[in-house]
């Protein structure tokens, strides 16, 4: 959010810095959470990326089209990362690919398994289309590449999914969103304070418009960050002995289709 800001700045010759930091943001706060001071600064240098692109910026969460990522972009994304102190790492390699995407298909499940973690969702998913433009904040079936109605059904009726065939449709049909992959990246670098947070997230932001530019999309493969099991499989397979900054996000990389665009909440909706 910070870096958007200041990329929209960069128009009018400013950038976004920030003043101080507060209190983390916590769902058991019951009031406003003042999180961050921020300041407009004339800037000296110039933004070399166009605010447009954040409305055109997108997940694409099905299939892509199999043309591999060209080694011009993935240089580029390399050198974006080193000034955040971040290493960005890439692989093309089809059985590592293939290896990635059953572990991401595996940690998937485990997570359907965890009570909480489908309830959480279970609330944050819009089914349909009029509650998705009703509410305008939760995820839309339709972002996700999956019928409303088979979604809600892994979320609300899960152990109709749990075993036999019914297990082996969803996985697949899981899978099948896949078809085309032939890049995934990851970073590893600082993630440890608040400041690292932010700076990783200003670095993030650049890294997906740059990739907008270019008509690239990302999908993020959170569960291979925040599932304990599916994390030890990936830095087993990403090891680097010379590297031993954590891993805080990996994603696949690539063409396809334009995605469903969610709906969002107007500007003014934002502000207090």
């Amino acid at each position: 959010f910070i870096e958007h800001l200041s990329v929209t700045a960069g128009k009018y010759g400013y950038t976004v810095n920030v003043e101080k930091f507060f209190d983390d943001i916590s769902i058991n706060k019951k009031e406003d959470t003042i999180f961050a001071i921020l300041k407009l600064k004339k800037s000296a240098q110039k933004e070399t990326l166009s605010s447009s692109l954040i409305k055109q910026r997108r997940t694409s969460r099905g299939r892509y089209d199999s043309i591999p990522v060209k080694k011009v972009v993935l240089e580029e994304l390399e050198k974006e990362a080193r000034f955040f102190n971040n290493t960005f790492y890439y692989t093309q390699d089809k059985d590592l690919i293939n290896q990635l995407k059953t572990v991401n298909q595996e940690a998937l499940f485990e997570d359907l398994e965890n009570d909480d973690i489908r309830t959480e969702l279970d609330s944050l998913f819009r089914y349909n289309k009029i509650d998705a433009a009703l509410k305008k904040d939760g995820l839309w079936a339709r972002c996700m590449g999956f019928a409303g109605g088979l979604l809600k059904s892994v979320f609300k009726d899960y152990q109709i999914w749990t075993k036999g065939i019914s297990k082996k449709i969803l996985r697949n049909t899981y899978m099948s969103s896949f078809i085309g992959t032939t890049t995934i990246c990851w970073h590893r670098g600082p993630f440890n304070t608040k400041v690292d947070y932010i700076d990783s997230g200003r670095m993030f932001a650049r890294l997906w418009l740059k990739l907008t530019n270019s008509n690239l999309y990302i999908h993020p493969f959170g569960s291979l960050i925040t599932n304990q099991s599916a994390h030890k499989k990936i830095k087993k397979h990403f090891y680097d002995k010379n590297d031993h900054q954590p891993i805080w996000m990996i994603y696949r990389l690539g063409y396809s289709k334009t995605p469903a665009r969610s709906y969002r909440l107007e500007t003014d909706e934002f502000l207090i």
